[in-house]
């Protein structure tokens, strides 16, 4: 008011004025003045006039809105995340500090100004849909990313939620923009280590499960859903549902598992068969383990399934192959010493035969005797076979033709009610077989077969090639790579239970009735193919017969033909010929000295290597070596007859054996022109393969 007063003349002008003042009742209030000079006539200032309003409750209401946006912009400056509002033009009227920090200018910079020259056009186009969503009066949520200021990349939780008015008009949206860089980094690593645990569970074969004790509702992995042949649906699988996929006779075994390990909290782990939805079955290996609560009470069980049917299979591949090697041992050994009694047993009777004539009686008791003592080699050459250990003649072969030249004598063999067909591969590759064991291999598994159709069938033989390449493969029928002829012997007979299946190439093993077959049959061909270079399968379904296949590597060469012998009635004698016999078995030798004495040969013998050495330094006349190929000491037949051969360059050499050993593939080798004489052998086999060893140049 006094300014009012004594200020200079400002005619027509009114000032408005506020300030406070005392109530009587002794509160401070707020009033507004409008105060405006009086001039008179003259022009001179003669007072003032005015209004005077009291706007206590107004300044009150003014001064709680500034605070109430002071707190505001406090809360609002404070908040980790970008808040603004827009108006219906897209303008910024309002944007809370964290703004200068992503944009690096003050807010001032871009208030009132459309929206599009803060965030760029290219950013502006991506949020474009949802602002026009907001503007429209729709609340909206989305995520996206940008960088800012800082130049890193980020993530932002966005939200608008639009502003409207009484008339339901969208005046703007307020935006509330969040920073979940942070999260969606620990989302994509989660992301990527759940996609390298599942791409790890697939390459390995491992799923992992859990199962929920308290819901009894198991979660699979999709590793585990393949394992059991399902499509990966990330359902819950009941307990029940489980059990009916495992194998119903190891169900009983999984129950009772999982629920020890539950009551014991002990460490589950179990082998079992599954049946996948397919109908095929796995064998798969299961671990886990139980979780407790705080009171101890198991509420969960983790743990991991891995599909362990080929790894099983190898182990089972592995362990029939280490007991058919020690079986293989056995009968050879057992073959050994039988085919030297045989020896002596054989070359008596001859001996015997030769000195006792013209009782018809005694004739018919030796022939007996002489039979018996053939079927006996037989029977040891079967055990041999299977062992690995029988000398074997390999010629170059065609399996086609030899199996059409059998044809004849299979079907007067298996009978009528058995059809025999024949299907070879044109151009079939040549291999390498002693066609005499071949010959009786193929006759042992026609016979078996006709035995397991004993009211007739088809008996289906083929010929293959068959190129392995592949190491899987290969190791999965016991081969290395390689080229082979396969040979394979069908029917349509009974076949024979799984239980049995896995012995049938063991000797003696037999499913006929007793008297119905020894159990060498099956075991021969095994142990021809195998030292043949080759192998032997088995696979069969009972009611819908059984096949085999036999393995013999191609061969590109010829091998040396048999030895060809002379009749009985044609046996070579000596020429003053001076032999060095070597021979541990002192019947064998005995024998051995007496036909050979027989013939006209002057005879040293020695019981091993050492004495015949010794021998052979005390005379210098000897023409021929006749050396068992296993002798005791440290020295073999092969080792004496290398240093036999160093001292006495023109000395021949003649080996004989009742079996082979590892010496024999190896040493022998060195020894290729040399001659074998089997065990047990007959004189005329003896004079035979002696004079025909004197006499080559």
């Amino acid at each position: 008011m006094q300014r009012a007063v004594s200020g200079q003349k400002t005619r027509g002008r009114a000032h408005d004025y506020s300030h406070r003042v005392l109530r009587q009742d002794g509160q401070i209030g707020y009033v507004q003045q409008r105060v405006e000079q009086v001039f008179d006539e003259l022009g001179e200032l003669i007072g003032v006039r005015g209004t005077t309003q009291d706007i206590t409750d107004l300044k009150r209401t003014a001064d709680e809105l500034q605070e109430s946006e002071e707190s505001l912009r406090l809360i609002t400056d404070n908040v980790p995340a970008l808040i603004s509002y827009v108006d219906d033009e897209r303008r910024y009227r309002f944007m809370n500090e964290r703004y200068e920090e992503w944009t690096g200018k003050p807010n001032s910079e871009h208030l009132g100004r459309q929206i599009w020259e803060t965030l760029g056009p290219e950013y502006y186009a991506r949020l474009d849909p949802w602002i026009t969503r907001a503007l429209r009066g729709e609340r909206v949520r989305f995520e996206t990313h940008n960088s800012f200021a800082d130049g890193i990349p980020r993530y932002l939780d966005i939200e608008y939620v639009p502003d409207i008015d009484a008339n339901g008009r969208t005046k703007g949206y307020y935006s509330v923009s969040n920073d979940i860089t942070e999260r969606k980094m620990v989302e994509n690593a989660l992301r990527e280590s759940g996609a390298n645990l599942s791409r790890a569970q697939i390459i390995s074969g491992v799923g992992s499960w859990s199962w929920d004790i308290a819901t009894n509702f198991n979660h699979w992995s999709a590793e585990h859903y393949r394992i059991f042949g399902m499509e990966p649906t990330g359902a819950p699988v009941s307990y029940d549902e489980y059990l009916s996929m495992v194998h119903e006779e190891d169900r009983e075994m999984v129950d009772a598992a999982l629920k020890e390990a539950v009551r014991t909290g002990e460490t589950y782990e179990i082998e079992y068969r599954v049946v996948r939805k397919d109908g095929k079955i796995r064998r798969a290996q299961a671990t886990g383990e139980v979780e407790h609560d705080e009171s101890g009470k198991p509420v969960t069980m983790r743990g991991a399934l891995q599909d362990i049917t080929e790894h099983s299979q190898v182990e089972e591949q592995l362990r029939q192959a280490q007991k058919m090697e020690a079986i293989g041992q056995l009968t050879g050994g057992i073959a050994h010493d039988f085919n030297n009694l045989l020896a002596v047993i054989l070359g008596n009777l001859e001996l015997i035969s030769e000195r006792v004539k013209g009782d018809a009686d005694i004739d018919d008791l030796i022939e007996r005797g002489l039979s018996a003592s053939d079927r006996g080699a037989a029977l040891t050459h079967r055990l041999l076979a299977f062992s690995r250990k029988q000398t074997l003649r390999p010629t170059r072969t065609d399996l086609n033709k030899l199996v059409a030249n059998m044809t004849d004598m299979l079907n007067r063999t298996l009978g009528e009610t058995i059809e025999i067909r024949t299907q070879g591969t044109i151009d079939l590759w040549p291999c390498a077989t002693d066609q005499a064991q071949f010959e009786n291999a193929l006759l042992n598994l026609s016979i078996n077969a006709r035995d397991a159709m004993p009211g007739g069938g088809t008996l289906t033989i083929e010929t293959a090639n068959l190129s392995l390449t592949d190491n899987a493969r290969a190791t999965e029928v016991e081969l290395t790579p390689g080229e082979y002829v396969q040979l394979s012997v069908s029917d349509t007979g009974n076949g024979i239970p799984a239980e049995a299946l896995e012995h049938v190439f063991e000797p003696f093993f037999t499913t006929k009735d007793v008297g119905k077959g020894s159990g060498m049959g099956l075991s021969m061909v095994y142990g021809f193919a195998k030292q043949s270079g080759g192998t032997a399968t088995i696979t069969s379904t009972p009611g819908q017969g059984t096949f085999v296949h036999l393995y013999l590597p191609r061969s590109s060469e010829v091998a040396d033909p048999p030895v060809a012998r002379l009749a009985a009635a044609d046996i070579p004698t000596a020429d003053g010929e001076k032999i060095l016999l070597v021979e541990d078995d002192n019947e064998v030798r005995a024998l051995a000295v007496e036909m050979l004495t027989g013939l006209g040969y002057d005879i040293a013998e020695a019981n091993c290597a050492e004495a015949a050495l010794d021998l052979l330094n005390q005379s210098a006349s000897f023409d021929l070596l006749l050396t068992d190929v296993v002798l005791p000491g440290a020295m073999s037949g092969p080792d004496l007859a290398t240093k036999v051969r160093h001292l006495r360059p023109d000395i021949k050499e003649l080996f004989m054996t009742g079996y082979a050993e590892g010496a024999f593939s190896g040493q022998m080798e060195l020894h290729g022109a040399s001659r074998i004489l089997q065990k047990p052998f007959r004189k005329a086999d003896l004079a035979t393969i002696v004079r025909d060893v004197l006499d080559k140049r």
